[in-house]
């Protein structure tokens, strides 16, 4: 009889555990739905950018790249450092650049490097996002001219450089509810399949 007894409860486990490997894969859905994109980190007060119309919230005003160093380059500094998941830049003469952060203050580490653009705005994804407080974007190609680059030899032919209207950073954060209180982390019904488990793995009295 106790031996009957158990092979249901470990039946039963069986299929409690398959209902909770289902509402778990559930509550990830659900926590991804539960995400939206933060304001733009770019507009927060005390925000510094090599031109300050990169950063102005303004599309009909723009900045251009400086070129201190080989390649031009626009930097964007946040007051505090965030997690930064996405990348948005418009620009009507960016063609391929490279994304750069300042991790912890120990220099510059590349991102990711974009080829390729034909238009405008630029959506960057970072996987997996860069906790920063400086990004900087690299210009390698702009379209319709020779781009102008730092450190040229003396008497050599100047160029162009990128034209950058905005540059946008944002990360990812919890939507809130109508009562103002963040999506709930663990559903009732996942909180009933544990106490459920609870139950079936205590000892069974012969």
């Amino acid at each position: 009889m106790r031996e009957w007894i158990r092979s249901i409860a470990l039946t039963a486990m069986g299929l409690i555990l398959l209902a909770g490997c289902s509402a778990l894969n559930l509550s990830s859905l659900k926590l991804s739905a539960g995400q939206t994109w933060s304001e733009n980190y770019a507009r927060m007060p005390g925000v510094e950018a090599t031109d300050p119309r990169m950063v102005d919230g303004d599309l009909n005003t723009a900045g251009q790249t400086v070129s201190e160093t080989f390649y031009p380059r626009a930097i964007v500094k946040l007051p505090e450092r965030k997690m930064i998941h996405k990348i948005v830049i418009y620009s009507p003469n960016l063609m391929a650049f490279t994304v750069w952060a300042d991790k912890e203050g120990k220099g510059w580490t590349r991102v990711k490097e974009i080829k390729g653009v034909t238009g405008s705005p630029i959506t960057v994804m970072l996987a997996p996002p860069v906790l920063t407080d400086k990004i900087m974007i690299s210009v390698n190609a702009i379209k319709g001219g020779k781009l102008e680059r730092g450190m040229i030899r003396r008497g050599g032919r100047k160029g162009s450089q990128a034209i950058i209207q905005e540059i946008e950073l944002y990360g990812l954060v919890e939507k809130r509810e109508a009562g103002g209180t963040a999506t709930a982390s663990k559903s009732e019904e996942e909180k009933e399949i544990e106490e459920e488990l609870r139950d079936l793995l205590e000892p069974i009295e012969p």
